[in-house]
């Protein structure tokens, strides 16, 4: 029994309240991805008279391996183990708490999932089964080879800079819907942009946060492609400004909403809308019109996987960290509270990198330059 309910058995019914409310702390998104295992863990717990939050790491071994159990019967991999684990540890980091699921025991069962749960082929895996879809930088620099150049139409234009913006900014589709062109919310400097997030999967109170995007040379450069978007579209940045309202003399607020990045596009090839009067304000393209256009792109540049904008954030923190990158720099960039969930869910060691640490343990004749 937890220490909680051993000192407070009276708490049971608002701790495992606290599992039911939590998902005031998310996205609709991610709440989705894992209601099912949230439900399947409460009710686990209220089976067995645990809190689902801050139950002891034997609860959740236990949990963990009725899920396998119940995977082996049905005769699906590991990855049920695996979100239901993850299921386990937002639910406490949402709390507040340690996660039970991050100790050894839990591991454990996590492992024998591995080993003896066959994985299930995935369509839109991106390297191994049961995988997630990575965007590659090769699959980034045949959407800009194929797509950018003079005439390209603006509607294009702007799913090809976005898809780059996610990659090089490691930004979910969420985030990228709410870039917002006002030129004090979306700066463009010699070596970088800052764009000003005022909202995101992880800040759900709406204190925002600052994504910073380096210029880099070349044609695949996230800050060139965004100016030229802007250049293209001729988005107005400056909003028209009046008095502020109940302010003191001489104070200014904006009068009109210049828009996010992504927006409607005319059959003619311009912004449907460049501005609108307050209150009313300019919508962004929703997550399905973004995704197809991305989805025919890809086709069209040859890139035969299925990579959903999901796989540009995935893509762009494993090339990162494949190429050197601080792993705890990454991290802040991509805003990962948790770094089990980066490690784990998003970074992706690709084959050449894990076959290289086999040269260093001393059984060849030589060692692999690497």
């Amino acid at each position: 029994m937890a220490p909680a309910l051993t000192k407070y058995p009276t708490l049971a019914p608002l701790l495992n309240s606290m599992a039911a409310s939590a998902r005031q702390c998310r996205a609709d998104r991610t709440w989705s991805q894992y209601q099912p295992q949230f439900e399947a863990w409460v009710a686990f717990c209220q089976q067995h008279s645990a809190p689902a939050v801050g139950a002891d790491p034997e609860v959740a071994a236990a949990f963990l391996t009725e899920t396998r159990l119940s995977a082996a019967r049905r005769g699906v991999g590991p990855q049920a183990v695996e979100r239901a684990s993850a299921a386990v540890s937002l639910l406490h980091e949402m709390a507040g708490k340690p996660s039970p699921c991050a100790s050894p025991m839990c591991a454990r069962v996590r492992e024998e999932a591995r080993r003896t749960l066959a994985a299930q082929p995935s369509n839109t895996a991106a390297t191994n089964p049961g995988e997630q879809p990575v965007a590659s930088p090769e699959d980034i620099r045949a959407l800009v080879d194929k797509h950018i150049h003079p005439s390209t139409p603006l509607a294009v234009r702007m799913t090809v800079t976005g898809a780059v913006l996610c990659y090089a900014g490691l930004l979910r589709f969420d985030d990228l819907a709410h870039v917002l062109v006002h030129e004090d919310l979306l700066r463009i400097l010699p070596d970088r942009a800052e764009i000003f997030l005022f909202k995101g999967k992880t800040d759900q109170a709406a204190r925002g946060t600052l994504v910073t995007i380096g210029r880099v040379d070349g044609p695949y450069c996230p800050v060139a492609l965004l100016e030229t978007l802007l250049l293209q579209g001729q988005y107005q940045r400056q909003a028209a400004v009046r008095p502020k309202r109940g302010g003191a003399p001489g104070t200014w607020e904006d009068a009109e909403d210049v828009g996010p990045l992504l927006r409607a596009v005319t059959r003619t090839g311009t912004l449907a809308q460049v501005s609108v009067r307050l209150p009313a304000v300019i919508k962004p393209l929703t997550y399905h019109t973004f995704r197809k256009r991305l989805n025919e792109l890809w086709a069209a540049a040859g890139v035969t996987r299925s990579l959903p904008p999901h796989a540009l954030r995935r893509g762009g923190a494993t090339a990162a960290v494949a190429n050197g990158a601080d792993r705890m720099e990454v991290q802040k960039l991509g805003r990962w509270r948790s770094q089990q969930v980066f490690e784990f869910a998003y970074v992706r060691e690709d084959a050449a990198r894990k076959q290289r640490l086999t040269s260093y343990l001393g059984l060849g004749a030589t060692r692999l330059q690497g």
